[in-house]
């Protein structure tokens, strides 16, 4: 899922997914002055909990989340 946060001109996304390689759970922070992070989770419930974490953090910073999100990705976008 991708998730975009705004506040003023910049804009926030963030993105969950599961790596099927891996079996890890992923989280992708990407800030519009071009900082990224990823972070990777072996069990979902502290996938979960980060994920709530940063969105608490997002809002109490004044964030706010943009319409039309989160948007689904599909299961199969990355296929050829």
């Amino acid at each position: 899922m991708i998730w975009l946060f705004e506040r003023g001109d910049r804009v926030a996304r963030l993105i969950t997914r599961f790596d099927t390689p891996t079996g890890e759970y992923v989280l992708e922070m990407e800030w519009s002055d071009g900082l990224a992070t990823t972070e990777r989770f072996a069990d979902f419930s502290q996938f979960q909990a980060r994920i709530i974490t940063l969105e608490h953090q997002l809002l109490s910073e004044e964030w706010r989340q943009a319409s039309g999100s989160p948007q689904l990705i599909s299961g199969d976008w990355w296929k050829p």
